[in-house]
């Protein structure tokens, strides 16, 4: 990889990766239906439109951003929708990411994030 590409997969992971973040859900969803109806996209028609943007002057990549984006927080957000197996399966996987997390940060001497102590998080045993 050129020094170039590794700065636009870094920006294309970074984007991705915070569009993840539930304390945004409510303005992403706003700002899909909004970019929807403003570039024409109904029911599978115009879809090519989605990654090219005239209107609001963005370039390629970040329409292209927009749409990785999305794709991703549709993703993170559809696991409650599968079997109850793999929910349940994911679910704990997600608690284990967290006390990860709360371990690192009590080794650094950090004040522990929300959920991420294992030690005085509550999870149902099933």
């Amino acid at each position: 990889m050129t020094s170039e590409d590794l700065k636009t997969f870094k920006r294309r992971m970074m984007g991705t990766i915070l569009a993840t973040d539930m304390a945004k859900h409510t303005e992403d969803v706003e700002a899909f239906k909004r970019t929807l109806q403003a570039k024409g996209i109904n029911s599978g028609s115009n879809n090519g439109n989605l990654f090219l943007d005239k209107t609001n002057g963005k370039t390629l990549f970040e329409s292209q951003q927009q749409a990785l984006e999305y794709c991703m927080h549709c993703s993170d957000v559809s696991v409650p929708c599968r079997d109850f197996k793999i929910v349940k399966k994911w679910t704990y996987l997600l608690f284990e990411e967290f006390f990860y997390q709360g371990d690192e940060e009590k080794a650094k001497k950090l004040p522990v994030s929300f959920l991420c102590d294992r030690e005085t998080t509550n999870i149902a045993k099933s």
